[in-house]
Formats: C-alpha cells, structure tokens, sequence
C-alpha cells in the first residue's frame, strides 16, 4: 500500500515509519521539519497550507495522520486549538477531494480526561464509567484536548458525507521501552497520571495497531470509529478493583455487580483488528533518545 504519514519526524512516527516500511509498505513522510529516514520519501511542509498537502497525496492510498501540535505545552490556547484544527481539516478536506479512502488519525487521551494542566493534583477524575474505551464520551479539559475531539467530530463528518474509512487513536501514555518509572503510573501513584486511568502504550505497539488496521479491507472497517488502545498491567500490579477502589470510588461500572478485569477495556479493537498489546515484561529496555537516534 502507498501510505503518507504526516509527521512522521517525531518519535512516534519515526517508529511508525520504520514498520510500515519493514511491512512492504511504500512511505512518504510530510513534516515541518527534515529527519533522515531511509526507505521513505521525505516532504517538508506546512500542514497550515492546503496547497502542498494536494501534491503529497498524489498516489497515495491511505493516510497515517500524527501531524498536529503534540501537547498544550507546543504553544498558546489559541495557536494548539487553531492550528491543530486547520492541520486537520486542510489533510482530511483534501483526501475528500482527492478521492483517498481511508486514514488513521492520532487522537489523545485528553480527548476524554479532562486534563486542564500541569497544577491539577485536586481536579475531580472524569465522570466515566468503568472500563472506559473507545465509546467513552468526550471530556476535554484543555485546548490541546479539544482540537483532539474537534478532530475526531471532523473525522465522523467525513466519514459519514464522504464515505471515508477513519479511525481515531486515543493514545495514552506512549513509552520507548520499559524502563522502573512507569510503575508509578501504572498503580496510579503518579497523580499527574490518575486521569489516564493507567494506561500507557509500548510505541511499536502503536505501529502493530496501524499495521493490523490496514490489513483489514476497507470495507471491514467502514465509517468512523474511536480506538483507545492500551497495554495490560503485570500481575505484580495491583488489580483493577483495587485500583478503582482506591482512586475511583465514585466511578460508575458498565456492567454493576460484575469485577473489573481491567481499567481499559480493548475488546472490541482485538475483536475487529486481531491486534493485541505486548505485555509489559516482554517491551524492551529503551530510552526515547535510543529511538531518536535511530532515525
């Protein structure tokens, strides 16, 4: 298949770039900035324009969309909001027109946290029930977090007018490899993580997903629909009843009376892609600087 990935530069992406290629795939990459990434036609561009996103999208049969700003941090309320919102609707009006069928777009977490910021250790979780997953409302707390749920509405229009095969990733806490922090994440010990519901994601595992969403034809993955893909937690840590119990009491079960096997649940992504996460103990030890380094 002849895929582009927009912003295939940055971490994430350069890992994605990398499988795709190792699949068979043939790969153009569009970014701001250049990065060295053999195999791969490279494009640096300005997702802003409308214009060269036309010319990259020529002979190209799906898209891979990670192109946006990649947190609140990257910059004001209104540059995050606006532009992530304009980097969206220039990629997706432009495959309408162009006639390209299907695209996978990074999504967030946020989309569904509530996360308004750095100095929230007292913010109420969100209201949802438990698990959560792809059909989990949405809950945006920050610009960041609503140019994401905007992008996923825009997406359900496509889908819907333009006949566009379009899922959204809410992707939680991506690590390199496994490393002895991310233990405080997952028992939910980190407070600047609670309102992820301890998920995380090893980043191949992000690549795995793309690649298992593309070996499905288009027409067993018509129309729109939201993934929240997440790893499982060892037996070492604690369980997702103690979990819940500790840090969500107050959180609605979907199906009461029942105990919860996990705090995400990715069924239906199993059920309709066969992808399923490595488990913890078997993600290598990486830093990010290992992968970067890699490009």
């Amino acid at each position: 298949m002849r895929i582009l990935v927009t912003g295939g530069s940055g971490y994430i992406g350069r890992v994605l770039v990398r499988h795709l290629l190792d699949a068979g795939h043939w790969v153009r990459v569009v970014d701001r900035t250049y990065a060295a990434l053999p195999g791969a036609e490279m494009h640096v561009i300005n997702l802003c324009q409308p214009e060269p996103i036309y010319e990259a999208l020529k002979g190209i049969e799906a898209v891979v969309h990670f192109g946006n700003h990649s947190n609140q941090g990257r910059g004001t309320a209104q540059t995050v909001l606006g532009e992530n919102s304009l980097m969206n609707t220039n990629v997706f009006q432009a495959m309408a027109d162009m006639g390209i069928p299907r695209v996978i777009y990074a999504s967030s977490v946020q989309a569904m946290t509530g996360w308004p910021g750095p100095d929230f250790q007292d913010t109420p979780p969100p209201p949802h029930a438990l698990p959560i997953d792809g059909d989990t409302p949405p809950y945006p707390g920050n610009a960041y977090a609503l140019s994401k749920v905007l992008g996923e509405e825009m997406l359900r229009y496509y889908a819907r007018v333009h006949g566009l095969s379009a899922v959204a990733l809410r992707l939680p806490f991506v690590i390199p490899g496994r490393t002895r922090k991310w233990k405080d994440h997952l028992t939910m010990s980190d407070p600047g993580r609670r309102h992820e519901f301890a998920g995380w994601l090893w980043v191949d595992d992000v690549a795995r997903l793309v690649l298992a969403i593309f070996a499905r034809d288009v027409s067993e993955l018509p129309g729109f629909r939201i993934y929240h893909p997440s790893g499982a937690s060892p037996d070492d840590i604690s369980s997702p009843e103690e979990l819940a119990r500790t840090h969500l009491p107050n959180a609605p079960r979907r199906h009461p009376g029942q105990p919860l096997t996990s705090l995400i649940d990715t069924s239906r992504i199993t059920k309709e892609t066969g992808w399923t996460p490595t488990p913890l103990e078997d993600v290598p030890e990486r830093s990010r600087q290992d992968l970067m380094g890699k490009g």
